[in-house]
């Protein structure tokens, strides 16, 4: 969560059953009394529509960046595991 001034936050899920990565938009909360900071999923399907948050079993170790550490991270760490739908999304604003 190192990417608290960007305009869009965005984490990475795998799917239960497909094994794929999927994009979903999110963004940073703080927690009540004790002040904590989580990064949360805005919605509860992914960028391309193809996952819903309750499908998803494991998560990025890094959440919550901008568009271009999302796009770094499926680059160099997801490569093909990601899916290209979510992936196109990030390249739609270059």
């Amino acid at each position: 969560m190192d990417e608290y001034n960007s305009k869009q936050l965005y984490t990475w899920y795998m799917h239960k059953d497909t094994k794929e990565w999927h994009l979903f938009k999110t963004k940073i909360e703080t927690r009540g009394s004790t002040g904590g900071i989580i990064c949360k999923v805005e919605m509860d399907e992914s960028v391309c529509s193809l996952m819903n948050y309750k499908k998803a079993i494991r998560v990025l170790k890094r959440k919550c960046v901008n568009e271009e550490n999302a796009r770094l991270q499926a680059a160099n760490i997801l490569k093909r595991d990601a899916c290209g739908t979510c992936v196109s999304t990030l390249y739609g604003s270059i």
